[in-house]
């Protein structure tokens, strides 16, 4: 290796020719750089080719102002702390450099290492997660005292700690920068399969560029998606080795209310963020309670029972059928009653198929309980429903109850007959469109019949929300005459003990014509149509409206109003999203044969800034141009 101006110019210094200095054990010398050999235990691993560049250029021209530490090992020269400073010389192309030689044990070692490399703000977060891991590791540490080496918290090191568990697809995009530390240790926090499930929902990618969800962002996307609320859990939270392995969950630091350095919000709603453990606890915990109750039904010699809380059938009948090997007969949940040992007709059963998110339930699936048939109540009658039996338990004379009894009789037969009447409806309404369909699509359909299909694809138009802003477009000539009750009612409000008064007053002929005005209260929001439309006039007195006119119609007012609404329609879409499928041609075509001077409506061409700003940001466009410019002169 040919030396360097800079290596000339200082002064050579053998091994043997080393000046001592005042601390025992430390020598000042000059060795050279093929004895020396970075160490194994630097925390620092990257070093930027750029800043090398910068520090060897600096030591060409003034060589090695400060001195490596460095110590002698089997080896060689061990490079204790400088690793910068080596590595810039030797880009330098020095042969030797100053360094100061100390005898220190790998204990001293790492403490000089901490100090000068941890406590830089500009390392890398991977590298310094696993500086953290390597001395917890060899020096035996616990977290609290390695945050108070470094004088950090212990959240802080705890967080670095888990990037060592970060998912290789996620650590190319920490390592550029695209992903932030703080959303990487949020990341982290969960088991890598879970890391790689989620992969694709916490970010978005543009060609070569990726952006991240924001940390808060991302944090509730993982709490709602990989989490699973401990109150759902069927088995003890405190029942250790379900599985060889698995200790109980409230010790377990994939609890959020046991890691709360990694989830500190965790004890407010206790979350497993481990899916995968969770399944295997749950089919563990159900094999267990069916296991235990078979055997515990065949020392009485009696066939095992279950009962069904809700959705067995959904829930958990192929896990009772493999574990138990037969399907068992299982009691409906609205057959029986729970109720307590002892009483008359109680037997007991091992409870199935809640919905654990129920409350009432939780706490009884794969748990043993006492029930009772219906109709094997010798206490009350218990097919009676809760209605019937509150009235039951009233403290009235039986005269009253037995009013009260009709009363809640005559009101369910009204409820029974309106929901009859409301599905004859609708079947009437489908009925009917289905015959419609067959009348119109065959060639026989008569031109009378087509109007009145307009007016139902009119009125099937003008329903929905919409309509509160366009109704007076639609109908405003009709609305003068107009006088709705329900609108009487709102204005004139409710009298004394609460009548309601439906006649049209000078006070309702002030606020319509407010209405048809198109009037805007101060401070409100809204017009006085649409809020009269929206809250003011009932569904029943708009539907009148509306279809008294559309039956009155004639066939030519059909036809326009069709337009109408098919022509605001298109006219909302040709600025849109979807003006591609509203091809030129096709309206010319529609100009022609309506009679339409298409060339005189066309507006002259006018070139705005906008249109500027735009040709002058669209790259694709100039590279275009440009190649289109040099196929021309190559031709």
């Amino acid at each position: 290796m040919a030396t360097s101006t800079t290596a000339k110019k200082q002064k050579p210094v053998a091994e043997g020719d080393s000046t001592q200095s005042a601390a025992p054990g430390v020598t000042l010398t000059m060795i050279r750089l093929s004895d020396l050999f970075p160490s194994p235990t630097n925390p620092r691993k990257t070093f930027p080719e750029s800043a090398l560049k910068e520090l060897s250029d600096s030591i060409r021209m003034n060589g090695v102002i400060n001195p490596i530490t460095v110590r002698l090992t089997s080896a060689g020269y061990e490079v204790v702390s400088g690793g910068r400073r080596y590595r810039a010389s030797i880009m330098a192309e020095l042969l030797e450099m100053p360094c100061i030689v100390r005898e220190l044990t790998d204990d001293q070692v790492l403490d000089i290492q901490i100090e000068e490399n941890l406590h830089r703000a500009d390392v890398p977060p991977l590298e310094e997660a696993a500086a953290f891991h390597d001395l917890l590791t060899s020096k035996k540490l616990t977290v609290g005292e390695l945050a108070g080496r470094l004088n950090k918290s212990e959240s802080y090191v705890y967080r670095r700690l888990k990037l060592n568990q970060l998912h290789e697809l996620y650590r190319p995009h920490i390592e550029s920068g695209a992903l932030p530390t703080a959303t990487a240790e949020v990341i982290s926090s969960y088991p890598e399969e879970v890391q790689k499930a989620m992969f694709k929902k916490t970010h978005y990618a543009d060609g070569d560029r990726v952006t991240y969800l924001d940390t808060q962002n991302l944090r509730n996307k993982f709490k709602w998606e990989a989490c699973t609320d401990l109150k759902k859990a069927i088995w003890p939270l405190d029942r250790a080795e379900l599985q060889p392995g698995l200790q109980s969950c409230s010790k377990c630091e994939k609890n959020t209310a046991v890691a709360t350095l990694l989830f500190p919000d965790g004890a407010d709603e206790p979350k497993c963020t481990d899916k995968v453990c969770w399944k295997v606890k749950e089919s563990v915990w159900k094999a267990l309670c069916l296991q235990e109750w078979e055997a515990y039904n065949a020392g009485k010699n009696q066939p095992a029972k279950y009962a069904d809380l809700h959705y067995y059938e959904m829930n958990d009948k192929k896990d009772v059928v493999k574990v138990l090997g037969y399907e068992p007969e299982v009691i409906g949940r609205y057959s029986y009653e729970v109720v307590e040992a002892g009483e008359v007709g109680a037997f007991e059963v091992l409870f199935v198929g809640a919905e654990v998110w129920y409350e009432e339930e939780r706490d009884k699936n794969y748990t043993r309980g006492w029930i009772r048939l219906n109709g094997q109540s010798t206490s009350r009658n218990d097919n009676q429903d809760w209605e019937m039996r509150r009235i039951d338990e009233m403290d009235i004379s039986e005269n009253e109850k037995q009013a009260l009894r009709d009363e809640l009789t005559e009101k369910r037969r009204q409820i029974v007959e309106a929901n009859a009447r409301y599905r004859q409806e609708q079947d009437w309404r489908k009925a009917i469109v289905e015959s419609a369909h067959s009348l119109f699509t065959s060639e026989a359909t008569k031109p009378e019949a087509l109007i009145q299909l307009l007016r139902l694809h009119i009125r099937a138009s003008v329903s929905g929300h919409g309509m509160q802003r366009t109704w007076l477009d639609m109908f405003g000539k009709w609305a003068t005459d107009w006088k709705p009750e329900s609108f009487a009612i709102k204005v004139n409000g409710e009298g004394e003990g609460g009548k309601v008064n439906p006649k049209w007053t000078k006070g309702c002929e002030k606020e319509w014509k407010n209405v048809l005005a198109r009037h805007q209260r101060k401070g409100e929001y809204g017009t006085m149509d649409e809020r009269a439309w929206a809250d003011w006039i009932s569904q029943k007195d708009r539907s009148e409206f509306v279809d008294a006119i559309i039956i009155s119609l004639t066939p030519f007012e059909v036809v326009a109003m069709f337009a109408d609404l098919s022509l605001r329609f298109i006219a909302d879409r040709v600025e849109g999203y979807n003006r591609e499928l509203y091809d030129i041609n096709l309206f010319r075509y529609v100009c022609e044969a309506t009679g339409i001077d298409m060339a005189a409506l066309k507006p002259e061409l006018t070139i705005t800034e906008d249109d500027k700003e735009d040709f002058e940001e669209d790259d694709d466009f100039d590279n275009d141009f440009e190649l289109e410019e040099e196929g021309e002169d190559e031709e």
